[in-house]
């Protein structure tokens, strides 16, 4: 397998200046129109903010058949790594 190179992208800021709502979201949209919602993680420093991202990323328009099931935890982030990469980390 191959791996395509993606430069990450970090988004900091105080609360309250529209970072989850603004930007992570319209990037989350324009990346549901590449890839299934189930191949895209997005990761926070606090489960506050976790919260608030799902919440606004289900109200998309695309989202709009996708439920709130499960909340992804670290051994399976893991666990889908090792599988599709073959590194253990």
């Amino acid at each position: 397998m191959t791996l395509k190179k993606i430069e990450p992208r970090f988004i900091a800021g105080p609360p309250g200046t529209g970072k989850t709502h603004v930007y992570i979201t319209g990037l989350y949209g324009k990346l549901l129109s590449k890839y299934s919602y189930k191949k895209i993680l997005i990761l926070s420093h606090t489960n506050v903010a976790a919260e608030q991202i799902l919440d606004a990323i289900i109200k998309l328009p695309q989202m709009k058949d996708v439920t709130k099931k499960y909340k992804v935890q670290q051994k399976d982030i893991v666990a889908y790594f090792k599988k599709e990469t073959g590194i253990t980390i």
